[in-house]
């Protein structure tokens, strides 16, 4: 994927950035796309953020579950829309006459299990969407209490400010805690209002702010196996176990907790957990996040290619193209499954070419991804293996019975299937979720179908090609769950952009594969094969679909992106990536080159306010 070390960052954030502008910074720095981050800090807040950096985002949903510690200012007297010092005042009541001791003792009912309310701002997503997006746009936000727990919570020093009492309070909480819900809470318990003005978080887990990188431009990465020992319990395997693991097979060991095991070389393999219930002597354990998880994902395009003393394995099925949000959900509830009846390995299996290609070849629908995007996307959607078939007539034969006993049964030994509910296979489409059940009844497998529904749309790539094709690509982003990209090589064009003062990188549209309607854009551009700094950085770009009308001559269908005030990129033969953000207009061929500035102009303009690109 990348050429960056897999491991931890752990980042002192400073105040004004958001947690993905840490993300995109350290991506820059590291020089790859594959960095996460483990529990989200507001633009106010300092501190602790842990950053997961290829192989090691895997680990980062484990890292959210891990208790925090915070030193936090709390201003009663006055409620914020925000509940933090970043939105506006609601209603101001004189906090300066609380005593010490009266906010002690309204602190203190806040340690322990408690039910909290989230901020309306928070990242919680409702419907599919961020609730501070809901709560920006102007929509009423309704959040469910959520349990969290304070396992210590005490208040500092006191600060009188006029009629405002500012209190610096330390706590220790688990995952999930919004401070600024206790600051909002602490007014409204004090009958005065209250919100949070200062946050700094201490620790994430074992990760402390002392040692924290504070130059987002040079970043230590602690290695992978040297951040799972620090973070988890662990244990060293001798080389028979370490095999097991590498096929996802169980260990017959005690373990209380999830616990990483490494090699007998030191290779950090997995994580495992126990299973549910005792088993005497000791206990049965599952893996709960697979070695292919922590390690490239191993892509089989042979059947003979599957190891033959593969484990029992998850499979989910599909076409895959695109890996919508319905696609994405599909893999995390294939996970689930893993995790529930005990297997740790996740086999996707994907067709290439597409099947219709091979069947009906006129009706072949544009691709959106292609095979090698799509075994990136599947990647980093959580699977650990990926099998493509080369499909072919011979294959689109078989009957349903053969799919189920050559591939699940006999080459991915299948304990589960996952696929959506409208899953079809076999023969002139004959199999169906409800023969794949009768099949698991009799062949030692169960089938869990998912409704791939986002809300008013179901989610499907057909769905996504339509945006497209209507120029809606924020449409497509929505399904996508990320803005729609088209990826290839500068070529050199007429330099017509040049010589107007908005010199363009031209991408061919590759014949086949999807593209949004002719028009233009804003959007993005990115370097992919530049060195790391700034020509892996997303520059904002207005761009332009289609044959440029406007001049007699060019036929080829491209992308044009000019990338706003740089004329001094040499992108010919670089590999680019073009992300489109939201459609400007259609194509329009201007009856004069002075009309055509004028629109440009506009189109920059346009460009800037959709990006909050600055002049």
């Amino acid at each position: 994927m990348g050429g960056a070390p897999s491991g931890l960052v752990v980042v002192d954030k400073p105040a004004g950035m958001t947690s993905h502008d840490v993300v995109a910074r350290a991506r820059r720095t590291l020089g790859t796309r594959k960095v996460g981050h483990a529990g989200t800090l507001d633009p106010m807040a300092t501190g602790v953020l842990v950053l997961g950096v290829e192989r090691a985002t895997r680990l980062l949903g484990h890292l959210m579950l891990t208790e925090k510690t915070y030193a936090a200012t709390v201003r009663l007297g006055a409620a914020t829309t925000t509940d933090d010092a970043e939105g506006e005042v609601m209603a101001t009541t004189p906090a300066a006459g609380l005593s010490d001791d009266a906010v002690r003792a309204a602190l203190a009912a806040f340690e322990g299990e408690i039910e909290q309310v989230p901020s309306t701002v928070s990242a919680i997503k409702v419907d599919g969407r961020r609730a501070y997006a809901r709560a920006r746009a102007g929509e009423e936000v309704r959040l469910e209490a959520r349990r969290i727990t304070v396992h210590a919570i005490e208040a500092g020093a006191f600060r009188r400010d006029g009629e405002f009492l500012d209190v610096e309070v330390r706590l220790r909480c688990s995952s999930g805690t919004y401070v600024r819900a206790i600051a909002r809470d602490l007014g409204t318990a004090l009958g005065v209002g209250g919100h949070l003005t200062r946050l700094r978080r201490h620790s994430v887990g074992p990760f402390t702010i002392d040692g924290a990188d504070t130059d987002l431009d040079h970043l230590h990465v602690t290695g992978l196996a040297e951040a799972a020992r620090a973070t988890f319990a662990s244990i060293d395997l001798d080389a028979d176990q370490a095999q097991a693991v590498r096929h996802g097979r169980p260990l017959p060991l005690q373990l209380a907790a999830v616990t990483a095991v490494f090699a007998p070389d030191g290779e950090f393999l997995a994580l495992y957990r126990p299973d549910g219930g005792p088993r005497p002597p000791g206990r049965r354990l599952r893996r709960l996040t697979g070695i292919s998880s922590l390690a490239p994902v191993r892509v089989w395009r042979r059947f003979e290619d599957v190891p033959a003393d593969l484990g029992r394995t998850v499979v989910t099925i599909g076409n895959f193209d695109g890996m919508h949000l319905g696609h994405q959900h599909v893999v995390r509830r294939t996970r689930e499954v893993a995790n529930e009846v005990g297997v740790g390995t996740v086999v996707a299996v994907t067709f290439d070419p597409h099947p219709i290609a091979v069947l009906r070849p006129e009706h072949a629908p544009p691709t959106l991804t292609t095979i090698d995007e799509r075994l990136r996307l599947l990647e980093e959607a959580g699977v650990d293996h990926v099998l493509v078939i080369p499909f072919s007539r011979e294959i689109a034969a078989w009957t349903p019975e053969e799919f189920i006993d050559r591939i699940l049964v006999g080459t991915l030994h299948a304990r589960a299937v996952v696929v959506g509910a409208n899953f079809r296979f076999g023969n002139r489409a004959a199999g169906d979720c409800q023969l794949l059940r009768e099949a698991g009844a009799t062949r030692d497998f169960v089938v869990d179908a998912v409704e791939l529904d986002g809300g008013p749309q179901v989610w499907s790539s057909t769905y996504v090609r339509t945006c497209l094709a209507a120029g809606d690509v924020a449409g497509a982003a929505e399904a996508l769950g990320r803005p729609y990209v088209t990826r290839g090589v500068v070529v050199e064009g007429d330099k017509r952009g040049r010589g107007l003062g908005y010199p363009t990188a031209n991408v061919p549209v590759v014949p086949g594969a999807a593209a949004p309607a002719d028009g233009v854009y804003a959007g993005r551009l990115r370097r992919l094969d530049g060195p790391a700094g700034p020509d892996g950085e997303a520059l904002p770009a207005a761009i332009s679909v289609g044959t440029n009308p406007t001049f007699d001559g060019q036929r080829e269908r491209r992308v044009e992106a000019y990338v706003l005030d740089r004329t001094d990129l040499e992108l010919y033969g670089a590999e680019v990536e073009v992300e489109f953000v939201d459609r400007i207009r259609g194509m329009v061929r201007f009856e004069s080159v002075e009309a055509l500035l004028e629109a440009m102009a506009e189109d920059v303009a346009r460009t800037r306010e959709i990006l909050g690109a600055s002049a």
